[in-house]
């Protein structure tokens, strides 16, 4: 009976060590999959986002700086 019980659990730990082995192979291999994707793709994306936003910022600023100088003026009037 011992015996069968010790063969039942180096089965089990044989097991569970080629489940781990298994798991951190796809982990390895996806993860570096996904980093290459990342570096091919990410920094293209957010330098045309960077690009959009600061083509709209261009545009607006001069928008913007003179309605916030004309509401200051409005909230602070010049006292002679």
């Amino acid at each position: 009976m011992e015996a069968a019980w010790k063969a039942v659990l180096v089965e089990a730990d044989r097991r569970c060590e080629l489940h781990n082995k298994v798991k951190e192979n796809l982990n390895i291999k996806a993860n570096n999959q996904l980093k290459q994707w990342q570096k091919d793709n990410y920094h293209k994306v957010s330098q045309t986002f960077k690009r959009k936003v600061f083509r709209f910022s261009t545009v607006c600023k001069p928008n913007l700086a003179e309605r916030l100088k004309s509401d200051q003026e409005e909230k602070f009037p010049k006292v002679n």
